[in-house]
C-alpha cells in the first residue's frame, strides 16, 4: 500500500480530531531506499518518528501487508505504541522472534 491508500480517510479522522500521520516504508511510494532495512529497523524508525520527531507520548498502529508486520513490532516493542489495528493479521509460532 501508499498513503494513496488512506487518501479519503484522513480528511474524515482528521475532522473527528485525530492526528492521522501516514509514513512511507523505506523504499516505497516516495520515500527513498535505505540500505539493510528489516521489519525491526522500520518499527524503531517510525517509534522513533512518533516520539522524537513529532512528540507523541502514546499513538496507534495500523497496518497491512509489510505494514501489519511493522506495526505488529511496533505494538510488541514500543510501550508508547498504546494499541493496534491490523488488516491483515500475522500470526507467527509460538516462541517466534520474526
Amino acid at each position: 500500500g501508499t498513503l494513496f491508500d488512506f487518501e479519503r480517510a484522513v480528511p474524515l479522522l482528521a475532522a473527528e480530531g485525530f492526528d492521522v500521520i501516514v509514513p512511507a516504508i523505506p523504499g516505497y511510494g516516495f520515500s527513498s531506499s535505505e540500505s539493510a532495512v528489516n521489519c525491526q529497523d522500520i518499527a524503531r524508525l517510525f517509534n522513533k518518528l512518533m516520539t522524537k520527531g513529532l512528540s507523541y507520548r502514546h499513538y496507534i498502529a495500523q497496518g497491512g501487508d509489510w505494514g501489519a508486520l511493522i506495526a505488529r513490532f511496533i505494538a510488541q516493542t514500543y510501550d508508547s505504541c498504546v494499541a493496534l489495528h491490523l488488516h491483515m493479521p500475522v500470526a507467527f509460532p509460538q516462541g517466534s522472534d520474526t
